[in-house]
């Protein structure tokens, strides 16, 4: 018998037979051992289907299917109760052509991340959105926070628990309320001229101002006039001369400013100053958002 007729012999014989197997009854374990045969070896033959050899050169093993197949073994599986060693640069849970993960409880869809941009979907298959929700029930809840958190880049966003909507102002460097609000002041006079303006009741906010419900900060400032002019608006609080915003035309009809950062406290009430002469229907407006 040549000795590659007795090699070709020992490799199907090991192939397609257990060399050793132990079943202890005290210990049911099933100890298996297989042939070590390097890839090249392993793709010289055709064994039964369902034989099984370990690849010494790849480290696993492999199953004959028709062809061979690399048996998961070890991390490369996902268990139920979580994975150890996992390296998230190669490991994942995902596809790898263009078909869409979709995640099911109790057998129905909760929800898909589609193949297109990795959107998100919810209750819908075709999401037109980074994160798309179908419902008929409350599709987003945001629970309110007694506790101010610490942000740090704009577009952050929570609830406080006065019921409103807050998001981070990184050039601020303060949290202010996705809603914002208005007030004004004006004179229906083409001769104003250094006076505080009324409020839109028609009171001189010289008496009074608009007595603030929270904190909040001053954000933008815009005045107009009837004609190129030039003043200055002086907004004050609480019945001082201190200016705590101002605006100035220099001969010219209107201006604003959206990049005011002025800070006042609940139950501050504002007020408003022209500092000019004979100025034209001034009006005055100043947006406000509220501050944690």
């Amino acid at each position: 018998m040549s000795n590659s007729f007795k090699e070709l012999k020992k490799l199907f014989c090991v192939i397609t037979v257990v060399a050793f197997m132990k079943i202890n009854a005290q210990d049911p374990n099933l100890i298996l051992t297989l042939v070590s045969l390097t890839t090249t070896q392993m793709n010289s033959i055709t064994p039964p289907i369902g034989a099984l050899i370990y690849n010494s050169t790849e480290n696993a093993v492999f199953q004959y299917t028709g062809s061979w197949e690399q048996v998961p073994a070890g991390n490369t599986t996902w268990s139920t109760s979580g994975n150890s060693g996992t390296n998230p640069t190669n490991d994942f849970i995902g596809t790898t052509d263009g078909q869409d993960l979709v995640f099911r409880t109790n057998n129905l869809e909760a929800f898909r991340v589609s193949q297109t941009n990795q959107r998100v979907a919810i209750n819908t298959t075709n999401p037109n959105a980074q994160l798309d929700i179908l419902s008929t029930e409350v599709p987003l809840r945001i629970q309110p926070n007694a506790t101010t958190p610490t942000g740090s880049l704009s577009g952050q966003m929570f609830v406080a628990n006065d019921g409103l909507l807050y998001s981070y102002d990184a050039v601020r460097t303060k949290w202010l309320s996705v809603d914002r609000t208005m007030f004004g002041w004006g004179r229906n006079s083409a001769n104003t001229t250094d006076e505080y303006l009324r409020q839109y009741n028609g009171a001189f906010s010289i008496n009074n101002g608009w007595r603030m419900i929270r904190d909040g900060t001053i954000t933008a400032i815009t005045v107009q006039t009837d004609a190129a002019e030039s003043c200055t608006i002086e907004i004050r609080k609480n019945d001082t001369t201190t200016i705590i915003s101002s605006l100035t035309l220099t001969n010219e009809e209107g201006r604003h400013d959206n990049t005011i950062n002025v800070d006042f406290d609940e139950g501050d009430f504002l007020q408003c100053y022209l500092n000019g002469t004979d100025i034209d229907f001034p009006q005055v407006l100043i947006e406000i958002a509220w501050r944690k």
